[in-house]
């Protein structure tokens, strides 16, 4: 099982980055056809988040062939220079790709949490109005018809 693992990994992971590719293509796509509506600023989270998806996918298809060929880089077969440069290069691409992960998930947080906020500015403002035209009509209470 041992032998396997350095092979079996890198494979199951370049296959989930396959999906994850195929995935993003298939939101973005769907997003285009959904355009003619989207304001401007949603427009651009969209593409923003669409390119940063992309490039950490992309990279992790990198680590998956970084850790396929890491199993003939060993210590045995070349220097201890160029196997401490490899094997620093995948750790800091795996940092990278950590990265831009936790930028992705603020950033979609930020997005998401000014979408609530002008929401709830909205809805106070149409409770507002509704209680202004119950008290015009009602003078102060609910219409009866409103109860039933």
């Amino acid at each position: 099982m041992d032998t396997w693992l350095p092979v079996v990994f890198p494979v199951v992971l370049f296959a989930v980055v396959a999906w994850l590719m195929a995935s993003h293509l298939r939101a973005r796509q769907h997003d285009h056809e959904a355009d003619d509506g989207q304001d401007r600023r949603e427009s651009d989270f969209r593409r923003r988040q669409f390119r940063r998806r992309v490039q950490t996918t992309g990279m992790l298809g990198l680590v998956a062939l970084a850790l396929a060929l890491g199993h003939w880089i060993t210590i045995d077969r070349v220097s201890p220079t160029v196997f401490a440069v490899y094997w620093s290069g995948v750790v800091l691409l795996v940092l990278w790709v950590l990265l831009l992960a936790m930028a992705d998930v603020l950033s979609t947080k930020q997005h998401f949490g000014r979408i609530e906020r002008t929401h709830q500015v909205e809805k106070a403002r149409l409770e507002a109005q509704l209680r202004e035209i119950q008290a015009a009509e009602g003078n102060g209470h609910p219409p009866e018809d409103a109860t039933e």
